[in-house]
């Protein structure tokens, strides 16, 4: 059988080969730093920000990277909540707002979907209240949408494409080159190159013993603290050689092909409204099911794709309301990678709706 994942990107001898070659690197534009991670970009925009002050606004749903940079800097941490449509909570967000008086406010970008018009305003009221405004684009690194009320983005790409590392934060208001004369993080490159060549022969034989190895090989790779580095010359590569037009437009017929499927499906909620509300290639396919974990055992893992719940709640912090305790009990996300095509997207559409609850 088939095996459908994007939770991890093999690599293939193509890629390989291009960050092997002996090529030049292709030059950032002035307003764009690369780093190995996300957390290393988040790290570098909190330790450069304009606003003094170390008090920041983080949403409740998110991946504990995204605040570990803050921890590390000593910066006072609060969380305001999103809906159970992924949107900021207004009336939470305002109030918050007016106690805290924060230096940065981090700002999501869930799942393809680009902020909406009354996100848009509670970002700028923050600016207008002196905040530095940033906007993850790890869930939406294709969105185009470069809203003028956002002071600096960044964003993980190393899950989009088959590269071991890659992190961006991009802004007209911070120095440039924050990555200049940075090191590449050898260690962290060495296991991932090692966990993605092994999750290449998974993906060929679906051994499960071949997956554990790259579960292991990723956990070795994984630091508690951060250090910023650069992205290695490997992955820029890589990276530079990616057509993002492409890549997004078949990510968005894979979701397109999962919500008409799926919106009225008695085993699942999906999270979106409205397939509009999707409006780039997203990083997973969000839905809603009724138990995580027993979903993974006995429709994903049986079908051969992966639906990680994503996130892990590493910090009691995040639960600060129902809402909040929802989304992370029942979310999973379905892979809708632009290596695979309708025909896959039919069976697991197919697993998903056959469940038994």
């Amino acid at each position: 059988m088939k095996i459908i994942s994007t939770n991890s990107m093999p690599l293939d001898e193509t890629a390989l080969m291009l960050g092997n070659a002996e090529t030049a690197i292709p030059e950032s534009p002035k307003n764009v730093a690369l780093f190995s991670k996300c957390r290393d970009a988040i790290f570098m925009a909190a330790k450069y920000c304009p606003v003094p002050g170390k008090r920041v606004l983080i949403p409740a749903y998110t991946c504990a990277t995204a605040y570990m940079p803050f921890e590390e800097l000593g910066w006072e941490l609060f969380f305001y909540p999103v809906t159970r449509e992924l949107r900021i909570a207004k009336d939470a967000f305002s109030e918050l707002l007016k106690t805290v008086r924060p230096s940065i406010v981090l700002a999501p970008s869930y799942y393809g979907a680009d902020l909406n018009d009354q996100e848009l305003e509670l970002l700028a009221a923050a600016k207008r209240a002196g905040a530095f405004v940033i906007e993850d684009l790890t869930q939406s690194a294709f969105s185009t949408q470069n809203a003028d009320v956002i002071d600096a983005f960044v964003g993980s790409v190393r899950k989009w494409f088959p590269m071991p590392d890659g992190g961006f934060l991009r802004s007209d208001k911070l120095p440039y080159d924050l990555d200049r004369g940075l090191p590449e993080d050898e260690q962290f490159l060495t296991h991932e190159k090692c966990a993605m060549r092994v999750f290449a022969r998974y993906l060929e034989s679906g051994d499960p013993a071949l997956l554990a190895a790259v579960r292991i090989l990723e956990k070795d790779a994984r630091s508690s603290y951060v250090k910023p580095c650069r992205m290695a010359d490997f992955s820029r590569r890589i990276y530079a050689a990616q057509d993002d037009v492409e890549n997004s437009k078949r990510r968005m017929e894979n979701c397109r092909f999962l919500y008409e499927r799926l919106k009225n499906s008695k085993t699942c909620k999906v999270v979106w409204a409205g397939i509009d509300q999707m409006t780039t290639g997203p990083l997973w396919f969000p839905i809603y099911v009724a138990d995580k974990k027993r979903f993974r055992l006995e429709v994903a893992n049986p079908a051969g794709f992966t639906a990680p719940g994503l996130w892990t709640v590493e910090s009691e912090q995040v639960l600060v309301n129902d809402d909040m305790r929802y989304i992370y009990q029942h979310i999973v996300g379905v892979t809708c990678g632009q290596m695979y095509g309708a025909e896959d997207m039919e069976r697991i559409a197919q697993a998903i709706e056959s469940w038994k609850l």
